[in-house]
């Protein structure tokens, strides 16, 4: 629920374009999802404080679901929008691609490849040469027709998830900065302070 549901006003702009559109929303345990993205923003660098706008803004807000999800449900008929556990992906992913399938009303006999497989590790993005390829290669391909080929290519994103697998789990991360789970969530019920810009 991480995208478009934080783009204020995109539900409307949805309706417009398509009002009969469906929608799906993978939500995951609040302090899970916030922990994950604490540990992610510390491991790429990119995290300075929960008090900061930026990292309050990635880790606490991203987890307002009832207010982020609120204006899709005010735009379209409940009818139009699924909500699923990320646990169910995690725990049954037959059963969560099912549950795809009916709300879709398509068939449900098809049976992805990488089904219950990891596909892209994100521990690869806190890496040298993740960070490289994702601030720096990836832009540059997207802005070449060869490079939006290269992406499209299901050979070359099979070689690439498979690299960057290889290289995340040979990655030792730093967590010497990290919080644990426990001492972050003990953060999280604490009363908060005011942003800092």
């Amino acid at each position: 629920q991480e995208g478009y549901s934080l783009l204020r006003g995109s539900e409307i702009q949805m309706h417009t374009n398509n009002p009969e559109m469906k929608i799906i929303v993978c939500v995951r345990n609040p302090y899970d999802r916030a922990y994950s993205n604490y540990t992610h923003r510390v491991l790429t660098g990119d995290f300075q404080s929960l008090d900061a706008k930026e990292d309050h803004f990635h880790i606490i807000e991203y987890g307002f679901y009832y207010q982020n999800l609120k204006p899709f449900y005010s735009a379209f008929p409940k009818e139009q929008i699924l909500v699923l556990d990320f646990d169910i992906l995690t725990n049954n992913p037959t059963e969560y691609r099912k549950m795809l399938y009916r709300f879709l009303g398509i068939v449900t006999d098809f049976i992805p490849s990488v089904e219950g497989t990891r596909v892209n590790d994100t521990r690869f993005k806190a890496t040298k040469i993740g960070k490289l390829f994702h601030q720096n290669i990836m832009p540059f391909l997207n802005k070449t027709s060869l490079g939006r080929k290269l992406r499209s290519s299901k050979e070359v994103r099979s070689l690439f998830y498979r690299m960057t697998n290889f290289i995340g789990e040979k990655t030792k991360m730093n967590n010497q900065k990290l919080l644990s789970k426990e001492e972050f969530q003990k953060i999280l019920n604490t009363p908060p302070k005011k942003h800092t810009d």
